[in-house]
């Protein structure tokens, strides 16, 4: 196993999940594919680090079925205990390491075909054989109209002194007075660069048709911004 899967297998946080909420970006990105998600299958690969509410929240608007993969055993029976005490039979959670084939394989239903697949914060974590290989695999379970969506980090940065005491500063000022820095301490995560990501994918025949770009501070003071690259992807 590697480092980064052993990094997310033994990682919990100790709080209600009722405290994660889903993604509103991720959401409003998918809104132009899906004017409803009535009858759609929708699957998640590693949904431990928001603790599935973007699978609660498929599932609240109509989704067929909502299932979630992670590494973690408690992160997934949070989940299905969740599921059980609000009576939903459609949404489930199961254990399965996403970059080992042999393991998703024997988790999912070769049958079932999903109308979006998607996943959060995951691929830096994967290095870009497993990414490749992955996608190669999941081709087995999409329908012809399937969108997958990946969020990933892009870059870390940090406001220089002096463009941090400008409480209005408007974003390009932010970024332009920003310098590079990874936040990432003690985590073994490996971001890619989005160039190279978008080559691996498309090696693996997908198709990049939209994409977008997000920033979050990740401090009260706005000291510390992370940069985030969602990529909406469907086989060509």
């Amino acid at each position: 196993m590697t480092e980064q899967a052993e990094f997310w297998k033994n990682r919990h946080l100790e709080h209600k999940l009722s405290y994660s909420c889903p993604n509103p970006t991720l959401f409003r990105m998918l809104s132009s594919d899906f004017t409803n998600y009535n009858d759609k299958n929708v699957l998640e690969l590693g949904f431990g680090g928001n603790d599935g509410a973007d699978l609660i929240e498929f599932n609240r608007r109509g989704a067929n079925l909502c299932i979630g993969l992670d590494i973690n055993e408690y992160y997934v029976d949070r989940l299905n205990s969740y599921a059980r005490s609000h009576n939903l039979m459609n949404l489930q959670g199961f254990t399965c390491n996403v970059a080992n084939i042999k393991e998703l394989d024997s988790t999912l239903n070769s049958e079932r075909k999903y109308d979006l697949i998607f996943s959060q914060g995951l691929l830096c974590y994967l290095d870009k054989a497993s990414i490749k290989a992955m996608h190669m695999n999941l081709s087995k379970y999409l329908k012809e109209s399937t969108i997958i969506c990946h969020l990933t980090p892009e870059e870390d940065l940090i406001l220089e002194e002096s463009a941090n005491q400008d409480k209005f500063m408007n974003l390009t000022s932010l970024l332009n007075s920003s310098r590079k820095e990874s936040f990432w301490e003690n985590n073994p995560a490996d971001i890619l660069e989005t160039k190279q990501l978008i080559q691996i994918l498309d090696e693996c025949g997908m198709e990049l048709f939209e994409q977008k770009i997000s920033c979050e501070s990740l401090d009260n003071r706005c000291e510390r911004v992370r940069v985030y690259r969602y990529l909406k992807l469907r086989f060509k």
